[in-house]
């Protein structure tokens, strides 16, 4: 059993990266990978990276990228699971967790998420993993975290998370300075640590409110 994993496709498989498992303070650091759901193969006990939760990651450039988590500002890359290689030790935007991770344009995207001083709303890029860019300090749809991102109809999206208290806007940008709102209070309803993704032409969101709940939308997040 687990918690605030990274879960990632690569390679014709299914990854799942670390996380709380209920006995770990600081998380875990194992990788396991599937063909099926059902029979799964451990990759590595022990990954070149430390144990973490609540980070993100992106499957880029043909690897697998490990992004921060709690207590932790570094970047790993991967391209069988096993064997793992720091890109930076420590990110310009310093120890992040709850953020989100995008591939867009042909570069890394880290949005928002939880530091030391508190929830943020700013958003960076990379085209290799190690030089990072700011994008903007304070972007439009405000300073959160468990939130979830996609690209959906060329555009980078922000939906939902939390600051204080849940959120349920929507927002789009087709640069990562200019964040436009789709939703001020979408249909969902408040909610954070939910799960979204693109399948069937539509954006999905699941979970992370009433139990159970699945919404899709392809008119854009209204």
């Amino acid at each position: 059993p687990r918690t605030e994993h990274l879960t990632l496709v690569f390679a014709g498989r299914m990854w799942v990266i670390g996380g709380k498992d209920g006995s770990h303070f600081m998380g875990t650091n194992d990788v396991w990978y599937t063909t099926n759901g059902e029979d799964w193969t451990l990759a590595t006990e022990n990954a070149g990276f430390s144990k973490r939760f609540s980070h993100s990651g992106v499957v880029f450039d043909n690897r697998m990228w490990v992004i921060g988590g709690k207590y932790q500002s570094d970047i790993w890359w991967s391209n069988n699971g096993s064997d793992w290689t720091q890109a930076s030790k420590a990110v310009p935007f310093g120890s992040r967790y709850g953020h989100t991770g995008l591939v867009y344009k042909n570069r890394i995207w880290v949005i928002g998420g939880y530091s030391g001083s508190g929830y943020q709303n700013d958003v960076w890029w990379s085209v290799n993993g190690s030089d990072w860019t700011q994008s903007v300090a304070h972007a439009g749809f405000g300073p959160r975290a468990y939130h979830t991102s996609l690209v959906y109809g060329g555009k980078m999206w922000v939906i939902g998370g939390y600051e204080n208290t849940p959120k349920n806007d929507v927002w789009y940008s087709d640069d990562g300075k200019s964040w436009v709102c789709a939703s001020k209070h979408a249909a969902f309803g408040v909610r954070n640590r939910h799960a979204s993704t693109v399948f069937n032409s539509r954006m999905w969101l699941l979970g992370g409110g009433f139990p159970g709940d699945v919404w899709r939308t392809g008119s854009g997040g209204y």
